[in-house]
């Protein structure tokens, strides 16, 4: 259009992809860090579990390839960042389990709290007492209280709570049309 060579931007191009393992380590930390004391300090209760599985999952699978490049290119820092990342991600994989099992929502009713409640460890001298009046507990509540140790009994807390909410979910379907037969 104004008679100019034309731009050779290959370099331009180079650079942004060489950047690109970097970005990604850093977007993955300053979310993962933001994300990460919400998951751990709001009450249980509004965490978005699936959210929260899904960037687990896909942050932990994302710094095993970065890993693997900071490790071919010899970069050091990145590379224990990335690694020290992963350990922390992993960390919150252990408790996955656990977080699905109890998050799901209207299952867990306060029977269910009470027995997994039985089922934990004192933290501080104090109990955890998920039904204690106005008391939003949160994921680190659960972890101070042991519930990595407890993971199977716990879950199978949650298995009940679950079969008894789709039992108590189909006898309402059919007292429903029980009702419209008559």
């Amino acid at each position: 259009i104004f008679e100019q060579p034309l731009s050779d931007f290959s370099t331009l191009e180079r650079v942004k992809r060489d950047f690109e393992p970097f970005f990604k380590l850093w977007s993955i930390v300053n979310e993962l860090d933001d994300r990460s004391s919400k998951w751990m300090q709001s009450p249980f209760g509004e965490i978005d579990v699936k959210d929260m599985v899904n960037k687990v999952t896909t942050w932990y699978g994302a710094t095993g390839g970065l890993i693997k490049v900071f490790q071919e290119l010899n970069a050091e820092q990145p590379l224990e960042v990335a690694s020290n990342l992963r350990a922390k991600l992993a960390g919150f994989r252990e408790i996955l389990p656990v977080v699905e099992s109890l998050g799901a929502k209207d299952v867990m009713q306060a029977e269910h709290w009470q027995e997994v409640a039985d089922r934990l460890e004192d933290f501080n001298g104090k109990a955890f007492d998920p039904l204690e009046e106005h008391r939003d507990f949160s994921l680190a509540d659960l972890i101070n209280h042991g519930v990595k140790q407890h993971m199977d009994d716990v879950q199978e807390v949650a298995l009940i709570a679950s079969k008894q909410h789709t039992l108590n979910a189909s006898l309402q379907g059919m007292v429903s049309e029980l009702r419209a037969v008559q």
